[in-house]
């Protein structure tokens, strides 16, 4: 048995925890914080100082110069240094609806990808609080060889899922 007054602190006992966060997505922000939150949960990570650290250790030169000034100011004033920076990173690279509308209408046809990998993408772009109608089925279709196309339009399916497995 071991003496209480001679056993070493807790706090000697902490460890560095390994957290892998790729780059900072600029397309998509708001999946990149999912990510990344998922992997601090997973690395046990939870202090705001911590975070915001490996956040930008992952940000490229760009993005680090155009929020100099916040990550500046967090890293000697803040006290939730992760939100604030996590907050500006949102705010700056997510779309707008309309940018968002923009490049659902240019969006590159089919390629080399499955037709469900370009709905996929089509609907990632489309604004949260729309629907896929007639009009995002015509842009999909528009987006496909004719004569993959020519078999869609006279079938009425459900979803616009089921219309890209029948593609």
């Amino acid at each position: 048995m071991t003496d209480e007054s001679t056993a070493p602190p807790l706090a000697q006992f902490v460890t560095k925890v390994a957290v892998k966060l790729p780059e900072f997505w600029t397309d998509d922000p708001d999946l990149w914080f999912l990510h990344a939150e998922a992997s601090f949960r997973n690395s046990q990570v939870t202090q705001s100082r911590t975070k915001f650290d490996h956040v930008i250790q992952k940000l490229p030169q760009a993005i680090m110069v155009s929020v100099r000034g916040l990550i500046m100011n967090s890293a000697s004033s803040s006290s939730t240094p992760y939100e604030d920076l996590k907050a500006k990173l949102v705010s700056s690279y997510t779309l707008s609806r309309w940018q968002r509308v923009n490049k659902l209408i240019h969006h590159p046809s089919l390629g080399d990808q499955r037709p469900t990998a370009l709905m996929d993408a089509m609907l990632a772009l489309l604004p949260d609080d729309e629907v896929p109608g007639s009009l995002f089925l015509g842009l999909f279709l528009e987006r496909l060889p004719v004569e993959m196309r020519d078999h869609l339009v006279a079938k009425d399916f459900k979803t616009p899922s089921d219309m890209a497995l029948h593609a």
